[in-house]
């Protein structure tokens, strides 16, 4: 009996104990798990430590136990970003001490890791930037729409409306500042604003032109009024581009996406459809016309077209992969293009029967924006290499000037040669024929991808993104109209002839 009871108390205590063992392994596996702080690193780099110029911070920060999600930059000039390797611009020379703080994927925070960055003043500090006459506030963000603008000032711009369940103005007229009429674009069948995702443009009838996106409808305005005098839906969204209009009065729209996707022809009143070209294709670039009437036009199926009047194809170029560029028209009948390829981007000069005069392979893409042509046959091309490049007519370099972004626009040019373009980091430039400022660059936004517009009068219209709006700026500078002869801006004048 007593060695039963024994084996009874031997029994329990190794079952108590057991039980002990177990509890305490459970606190162990309930005790939070320590973790590494990440530490916190970065690099600066800058063609210049100068005020206005772009200085890239690279984060080289790294976590021993987990990965890096978060980042708080402070770049000592009461600016911040959590970016994870931000550009910033200093708008004053000075010292500035940059602060990074890396957060990892447990919530733990590094230590702070700071640079100085000494940056020099700007040398263009005691120059004038140009004078801003007026500004008009929209109600929703440009996506590459440009202002065309009539003989008497007023400024057409359309938008995408920033609530678009709403039936908001997503089209305005702009005179002096103040607002002339608004105009609603409805999505189709439903109840709520469209989306304008290309430019305006101003027949010779004087009639204004516009498509809208969603809807896949082009649509003729009265100038005056906003009152929608007729529309034609071709199935074929519109964007990037602007309606431009032949030697016989039609107007072409290149359609993108959609059953109607092609380069289609119609009557000025959109009553008629006269034809479409590679129906199936889409068509994102803004055409040239020539004095003949050739069309030339780029398309996203790797070829660059000359269209007869007709609609039958003259000839055609492979080019590379994608383009939404404008194309434009020297003053000895040469056809400058540009567009991207798998490798970067190209520039082509082509001669009017469809041989190549030269090519200019580039770094870096240029299917935005496109090229504009001086009257001394200068061509000028930005791109994403965040450069305005001048080239002579032989195709050779002239000049090269660094903006602070890439250059989706194509630049205007004023009757003393000054070329005036935005960048994607939202600042304004004006470079004179030899590549170099008169004017202070300006921050005007956070994005421009609008083509500025010079009216006859001298005033250039520019529209600029800030935050989820938009903005339209009238500027002044010396200039006193656009300039006369060659390809001078997007779509040859403030009108968007594309002729």
């Amino acid at each position: 009996m007593k060695n039963k009871s024994n084996a009874l108390i031997i029994s329990l205590l190794i079952f108590l104990s057991l039980i002990i063992t177990s509890c305490e392994d459970n606190e162990i596996v309930g005790k939070p798990v320590s973790t590494v702080i990440p530490n916190a690193n970065f690099s600066v780099k800058a063609d210049k430590f100068q005020a206005g110029q772009k200085i890239e911070f690279t984060d080289l920060s790294e976590d021993p136990d987990g990965f890096i999600t978060a980042w708080e930059w402070d770049f000592g000039d009461s600016q911040t970003s959590s970016d994870q390797s931000p550009d910033h611009f200093y708008q004053l020379g000075g010292n500035y001490s940059v602060k990074l703080i890396a957060i990892d994927n447990t919530g733990s925070e590094s230590e702070v890791f700071s640079k100085e960055v000494v940056v020099a003043d700007d040398p263009l500090a005691n120059i004038d930037a140009p004078e801003t006459l007026w500004s008009f506030d929209l109600d929703g963000k440009l996506n590459h729409s440009n202002p065309a603008v009539s003989d008497d000032g007023t400024v057409y711009i359309g938008f995408n409306q920033a609530i678009r369940e709403n039936q908001g103005p997503d089209f305005f007229a702009i005179k002096d500042g103040a607002k002339v009429w608004e105009q609603v674009f409805i999505e189709g069948s439903a109840q709520k604003s469209d989306q304008i995702r290309s430019s305006p443009s101003i027949g010779p009838n004087g009639n204004l032109y516009t498509s809208s996106y969603y809807s896949r409808t082009t649509f003729v305005l009265n100038p005056a009024t906003g009152v929608i005098d007729n529309e034609i839906n071709l199935n074929a969204r519109v964007r990037y581009n602007c309606p431009t209009f032949g030697t016989d009065g039609s107007v072409y729209i290149a359609g993108h996406n959609k059953d109607g996707r092609g380069f289609h022809s119609v009557n000025q009143s959109l009553t008629t459809a006269n034809w479409v070209f590679q129906s199936g294709s889409e068509f994102n670039a803004t055409p040239a016309i020539g004095t003949d009437g050739t069309i030339y036009v780029g398309s996203t199926n790797d070829n660059f077209y000359a269209i007869n009047p007709d609609g039958t194809e003259k000839w055609s170029i492979n080019y590379g992969t994608w383009t939404a560029s404008a194309t434009a028209i020297g003053p000895d009948g040469t056809i400058y293009f540009s567009g991207e390829t798998s490798t970067g981007g190209v520039l082509l000069a082509i001669n009017p029967n469809g041989s190549i005069k030269w090519q200019k392979d580039l770094p870096a893409k240029a299917a935005q924006g496109g090229p504009a042509v001086a009257a001394d046959g200068t061509i000028y091309l930005g791109g994403y290499e965040e450069k305005m490049i001048a080239y002579n007519p032989d195709g050779s370099e002239k000049w090269s000037y660094s903006a602070k972004g890439a250059i989706e626009v194509v630049p205007a040019i004023d009757n003393d040669g000054n070329l005036y373009f935005g960048d994607t980091n939202g600042f304004f430039h004006v470079v004179n024929s030899d590549g170099l400022n008169p004017y202070k660059v300006t921050k005007l936004g956070d994005e421009i991808h609008s083509s500025a517009a010079i009216g006859s009068n001298g005033i250039i219209y520019l529209a600029v993104n800030q935050g989820d709006f938009g903005k339209v700026y009238a500027l002044k500078t010396n200039a006193t109209g656009l300039q006369s002869g060659g390809w001078p801006m997007y779509a040859k004048d403030a009108k968007h002839t594309g002729r």
